[in-house]
């Protein structure tokens, strides 16, 4: 028999996966891109080998992609829809978590909900629930592992608990790089938690799966460890596209996981949107890493007093609040704190090694952050109080997801209206140009081979002599090229192809832009 709470919380569902459906039909960007190619043009095992030792990520989303598409096709809407269904499960275990780290009263139904919807209406889980990429998955997985953990820390008997776990685990580590930082929450915790030795044995065996298929990916993974340190060191720039240890890259994890992934061009206006949109959240979490000491010495107080229990109104007040907090007593919301902070502070340290902080890689930890910032908008006493932080954020979640599906500018790359309109405006003897050893990967699947197209450059970081004469013998007896500038100051920061172009007599004849791949520019002779 379905209860109220259950009811709202498929109604919740429903709502997340409207959201996640809307717009979810634009173009592919780069990596949404490469990874298709991947799934449609390689097999199990070339992706596992061949694909893997020029990729930086682990195999399994791209494995689950190319069984998805074999299905449902190539579509955007279907190669997306994997990180809808990961997103849209995700806030059904949110609601789980909650329910399980809170215990059972009104108020903290209240946070199950709240924390459920907060998820769903997030424009930055959004985002990401609808882009081809391993984050959504990853979310997931996290979710899931955090689930169960809550589970088997408590000794439970029941052996599926333990099997998610470790499945779960496993998944999660083969589905994205940076989620191995959520492990050491796995650790501490039980540490906390004074687990017995018969405990730990039984827990150490649910990581042989990660041990194991880990020493088979071993020599991968050096490949890839060799590929990006040898990345970094021909584009030193790439740190910058791939985050480095910077208070900027920290600001935009907060700026992201509270306002979403939208930006302004007026700076004072962004900058002011973010200081409103970042008030009430950190009024919640600042409530919810307060409030059990606050909790503890009431009750303190109480008893010292020796006052007499309270009736009516201000005794179900503190009823409502004892059951809350007693989970804090107990160190259930410890492993949200942790599953929050220990992932962000150990990526951060990472990363002056090797840079890989950015926001988006975080996704799987948003989950702790809408349970925190919901526990600690329940535990205010006064509604009015209540009432007004629940409403303004979710009114900045709402705001961010509006201006994100009306403003084509806050979405992705249009490489599908850019690659036609090229195919369909070049004319004989004109040639498309890449700053690139060849054709970026979402040209490549939307252009249905109409015009003659290539990359220009000897390598991914171009020299000058060879990438010069490179792009003489390819622009050689055209009268016309169309010249993508996308990723120039990486590859090409010198601007050696547009030198050679102008030294072969071509001009500036048109500037075409396209959201996120920027200026196309039409040379002519």
């Amino acid at each position: 028999m379905l209860t109220r709470n259950n009811k709202v919380i498929y109604l919740i569902l429903i709502l997340g996966l409207i959201l996640r459906l809307i717009v979810i039909n634009q173009s592919l960007w780069l990596d949404e891109a490469i990874g298709a190619l991947a799934a449609r043009d390689f097999s199990y095992g070339g992706i596992l080998t061949n694909f893997m030792h020029f990729d930086n990520h682990p195999p399994l989303y791209y494995l689950t992609l190319r069984f998805w598409t074999d299905i449902f096709g190539y579509s955007e809407i279907s190669l997306r829809m994997p990180s809808v269904l990961f997103g849209v499960a995700t806030i059904y275990f949110v609601y789980l978590i909650s329910k399980k780290i809170t215990y059972q009263s009104p108020t903290t139904n209240s946070i199950s909900l709240f924390s459920a919807i907060l998820l769903a209406t997030s424009q930055f889980h959004i985002y990401y629930s609808q882009e081809a990429r391993m984050y959504s998955m990853a979310t997931f997985f996290s979710t899931l592992s955090i689930y169960a953990f809550l589970f088997i820390v408590e000794s439970t008997k029941k052996l599926k608990y333990w099997v998610i776990f470790s499945i779960a685990t496993t998944t999660l580590i083969f589905t994205d790089y940076m989620p191995v930082f959520l492990l050491p929450v796995f650790f501490v915790y039980p540490i906390f938690r004074k687990k017995d030795w018969q405990w730990w044995k039984k827990y150490f065996l649910t990581f042989v799966p990660i041990l194991f298929l880990g020493f088979l990916w071993l020599p991968t993974l050096l490949i890839q460890f060799s590929k990006g340190k040898w990345l970094l060191e021909t584009l030193p720039s790439w740190k910058n596209v791939a985050g480095g240890a910077t208070l900027k890259q920290l600001a935009l994890v907060w700026t992201k996981f509270s306002l979403g992934r939208i930006t302004f061009l007026d700076k004072y206006f962004y900058y002011s949107l973010i200081f409103v949109a970042s008030t009430p959240f950190i009024i919640a979490l600042f409530r919810a890493f307060t409030n059990t000491e606050h909790f503890n010495a009431r009750m303190k107080r109480t008893q010292r007093n020796k006052l007499v229990e309270p009736k009516g109104r201000e005794y179900r007040g503190l009823l409502a609040i004892g059951s809350l907090f007693s989970a804090l007593r107990k160190g259930r919301f410890l492993l949200i704190w942790l599953w929050l902070t220990i992932p962000l502070l150990l990526g951060f340290i990472v990363s002056f090694l090797f840079p890989a902080f950015i926001y988006f890689r975080y996704l799987y930890i948003v989950p702790a952050f809408y349970l925190l910032v919901s526990i600690g908008v329940q535990g205010f006493r006064k509604k009015i109080v209540k009432v007004v932080l629940m409403a303004s954020l979710l009114f900045v979640n709402i705001f961010s997801y509006f201006v994100y599906i009306l403003d084509p500018h806050q979405q992705r790359e249009m490489w599908r209206e850019a690659t036609q309109f090229v195919e369909d405006n070049a004319k004989d003897a004109e040639i498309i140009i890449f700053e690139f050893t060849e054709p970026f990967a979402p040209y490549k699947w939307y252009a249905r081979g109409l015009v003659a197209a290539r990359g220009v450059t000897d390598s991914i970081s171009a020299n000058p002599e060879s990438t010069s004469q490179l792009t003489s013998d390819t622009i050689k007896d055209k009268k016309g090229v169309y010249y993508f500038e996308y990723l120039r100051d990486l590859s090409d920061p010198q601007r050696v192809v547009e030198g050679t172009l102008k030294n072969q007599g071509f001009s500036v004849n048109k500037i075409y832009n396209y959201v996120g791949v920027g200026q196309i520019y039409y040379w002519t002779r």
